[in-house]
């Protein structure tokens, strides 16, 4: 990890989002599963999209399937990242620009996640999720401010 320029943020703040998307996503699929040396609580998603459906009137039979689906969406997002840390870890003959993109893309894709999270949360009345979201989309906004600032301050 010496590679990394340790005066930017930009790397660890893709580090955050590579380990937020993956945990995320992987527990939608171990909830309180027994892994041995420990045990997997995360959140009960499963109940509270339970009562969502349920809400709504659709089948139950929705759920399984919505959750694997995110699961798998979060996965693919963390993915992103660390195609961008592993860029900058290799130091491939790519441009910083070029490398800056995969995490601008990484970033714009968790943007709409994010947003497509709210929508759901104002569908199904949860005003807790939608604020939850709602600061994430902030924490994404900083996360992109940060990384162009110090692109610009390394090309002057």
């Amino acid at each position: 990890m010496n590679k990394i320029n340790n005066s930017n943020l930009t790397p660890y703040l893709a580090l955050f989002w590579l380990v937020f998307w993956l945990f995320n996503g992987l527990d939608k699929f171990l909830y309180q599963t027994d892994m041995g040396v420990l045990t997997w609580y995360g959140k009960d998603r499963g109940w509270q999209f339970l009562t969502y459906i349920t809400n709504m009137k659709l089948s139950v039979d929705l759920v399984g399937p919505i959750l694997w689906f995110a699961g798998i969406w979060e996965v693919v997002v963390s993915l992103f990242f660390a195609a961008f840390l592993w860029s900058q870890v290799s130091n491939q003959n790519q441009s910083k620009n070029r490398n800056l993109r995969i995490y601008d893309i990484a970033l714009k894709i968790s943007l709409l996640t994010f947003t497509g999270f709210c929508a759901f949360d104002i569908v199904v009345g949860d005003r807790a999720e939608l604020l939850e979201h709602s600061t994430y989309i902030g924490v994404v906004g900083v996360s992109y401010l940060i990384s162009h600032v110090e692109k610009i301050m390394s090309n002057s």
